[in-house]
């Protein structure tokens, strides 16, 4: 049987007292940056390099719905295709804390042409859970944008940040 999850996405009002609060509570998980090689309504195929320490971590992913699919790349296979993602990349730092209910919360805040965004997911396991998340005030919710196919990563890195 296929496990389903639910993420809740939500846009956050970003500036320097939020990102303040953020690196005080939250673990950071590093800077990462995605480009896609293809992108359509049902999938996307992106490579992403993840910065770890003092290396850089390589892999393939491969999105359907909200699934993802990832897989360890050497630098030999990532570095003659990264070439094919310009023009469709994104860049952000990821801190992840855990919610009162137990779930992890992601903060996305991003660089480069998406400077000044932030974005919160939280994954849960059935539409009930979903239906419960509350997150910390302090995060300055602007709204919830879970049904939007515009804020996921793919979308942003192809036709950058919404019109508000």
């Amino acid at each position: 049987m296929a496990r389903t999850t639910i993420i809740k996405r939500y846009v956050l009002k970003f500036n320097a007292g939020l990102l303040t609060r953020i690196k005080r509570s939250a673990l950071c998980l590093g800077g990462e940056e995605l480009g896609f090689l293809a992108v359509n309504s049902q999938m996307s195929v992106a490579l992403c390099r993840r910065r770890l320490k003092d290396w850089w971590q390589y892999s393939q992913l491969v999105f359907v719905g909200d699934h993802e699919t990832r897989i360890v790349l050497d630098p030999e296979q990532f570095l003659p295709m990264w070439d094919l993602t310009v023009g469709r990349r994104l860049q952000k730092v990821r801190y992840s804390l855990s919610l009162v209910s137990g779930e992890m919360l992601d903060i996305d805040v991003f660089k480069g042409s998406l400077s000044g965004k932030a974005l919160a997911s939280v994954t849960c396991r059935d539409r009930k859970r979903a239906a419960k998340i509350e997150l910390p005030d302090i995060l300055g919710v602007v709204c919830d944008v879970s049904s939007s196919k515009l804020y996921r990563e793919q979308s942003l890195a192809v036709h950058g940040w919404p019109k508000e």
